[in-house]
């Protein structure tokens, strides 16, 4: 009697704990969308252009991510001679890569993140036949984002925000960035389930029970031949 009573509290105490294990993570990541740069030169300049990026996912919320985006714009600068102004055009590549922290757990999905690589600018002055300026430099991203998961291999990056860093021209510059897009996700990390009935061979049980009033659980677990523990995998809720 004692037995059966000490079970079912083992299986009470653990179901808040097991719940998180349902929510499997993609093994990779593909995110391509809109970017929006708010560069700190002069009196700021707006870029417009587009962000991408590949994560690869360790384990459910720890990811490494390669990154790569592109920023068009075009500044008038006045000139002292009869107030004339010249336009130059410029276009601004980064290439960073670092990891993620991401919360795999229902539809809304925040990360954070903590990118570092270089930065390339080419200007050119238009209309005028000298070759176009490159500078590299380093440059770093720290910011994060929320993902909307509308299917399995399918998100919306609703928002990605960064503090984006970088030595261009040999000056600090504080610039802000803005993205949104699709994400394409591959592949699901293991499970708690399907990692044990891998590794064991043990086939797990399904069991239907009311724990609690009006709240029925199919709760999945595995009885070891050499234990007389109970191993909680996940419950699913009806």
């Amino acid at each position: 009697m004692k037995k059966p009573l000490f079970l079912a509290s083992l299986l009470a105490l653990c179901l808040p704990l097991a719940a998180s294990a349902q929510e499997a993570a993609p093994k990779v990541e593909i995110f391509g969308g809109y970017s929006y740069l708010r560069a700190d030169i002069i009196d700021g300049v707006n870029a417009h252009g587009f962000n991408t990026s590949l994560a690869g996912n360790i384990t459910k919320h720890i990811g490494i991510v390669g990154e790569f985006s592109r920023f068009d714009t075009s500044t008038s600068i006045p000139t002292q001679v009869l107030g004339l102004s010249i336009t130059v055009n410029s276009n601004v590549l980064t290439y960073l890569f670092g990891p993620r922290i991401v919360l795999h757990r229902g539809k809304a999905e925040p990360f954070v993140h903590t990118l570092f690589g270089g930065a390339c600018e080419n200007e050119k002055v238009q209309d005028r036949p000298a070759a176009p300026v490159m500078d590299n430099a380093f440059a770093f991203a720290l910011g994060g984002g929320l993902d909307v998961k509308a299917h399995d291999n399918f998100a919306i990056r609703v928002a990605q925000i960064d503090y984006l860093g970088d030595n261009l021209g040999d000056q600090t510059g504080n610039n802000f960035r803005y993205s949104a897009g699709i994400v394409i996700r591959f592949g699901k990390m293991y499970s708690n389930l399907s990692l044990w009935s891998s590794i064991s061979g043990v086939k797990p049980r399904t069991h239907t029970c009311q724990l609690f009033r009006n709240q029925a659980k199919e709760v999945i677990y595995v009885i070891s031949a050499k234990s007389p523990w109970v191993t909680l995998l996940y419950r699913h809720f009806q």
